[in-house]
């Protein structure tokens, strides 16, 4: 008669259980295993940096100096933050070199315009001189230019080709008085019982009062 065998002490082991444990993937409980435990305890949180604010505040650092050196913010468009000794002659820092100053500046008036500029930021860069119209740029630039040839010569009789440390004064009040009288006109055509005519191209008041206080003088020009 055969003898009834021993039963065998051999038990499977689970593929899914021991997967799980090769791996440290964790426990059935869905918890992190261990060792990932350990790394999530002594890990070191990252600090996020936000580019946009880093860019601002080195345009605004970059604006004080620029402004502090020429008195306002009328920078040219592809004014960059110079470097080396130049940079030192100004008082540069070296965290600011080659910083596109220009860029920056236009690229707040596009915001301005828009009004997606916040008001704390359009406060900072007014208490420094900025210009935010690119034609008030331009008449700032031509009204500085003719005070001086005036300052220079005594009147604002000046030629066609006169020129006012580089810039093209003559040509810019040929300009501005052509536009001055034909907002006089505009404003005559009213009591002539004339239609009123676009003010586009006219010179306002104000400007018309910056450029020569007396209005009479503009018949001379």
């Amino acid at each position: 008669m055969a003898q009834q065998q021993a039963p065998s002490a051999y038990k499977p082991v689970q593929k899914a259980a021991q997967g799980q444990e090769s791996r440290g993937e964790g426990n059935r409980s869905g918890r992190p295993s261990a060792p990932a435990r350990k790394l999530l305890k002594f890990s070191t949180p990252l600090r996020v940096i936000n580019p946009e604010h880093a860019h601002w505040r080195r345009g605004v650092e970059a604006a004080v100096i620029f402004a502090r050196a020429h008195g306002d913010l009328k920078v040219p468009f592809t004014y960059r933050v110079p470097e080396g000794d130049e940079a030192e002659g100004i008082g540069w820092p070296v965290s600011l070199a080659d910083f596109p100053l220009g860029q920056w500046i236009a690229d707040n008036r596009r915001f301005y315009a828009r009004g997606d500029m916040d008001e704390d930021r359009i406060a900072q860069l007014e208490k420094l001189g900025m210009v935010w119209s690119h034609f008030d740029v331009a008449w700032e630039e031509g009204l500085a230019a003719a005070r001086g040839w005036a300052a220079e010569h005594g009147h604002l009789l000046a030629p066609s080709d006169a020129t006012f440390q580089g810039y093209k004064v003559g040509i810019w009040l040929k300009n501005a008085c052509a536009a001055a009288r034909k907002a006089a006109e505009i404003e005559q055509r009213p009591a002539q019982s004339l239609p009123v005519e676009s003010s586009a191209g006219a010179l306002s008041e104000e400007r018309r009062e910056q450029l020569v206080p007396d209005q009479a003088t503009f018949a001379l020009l």
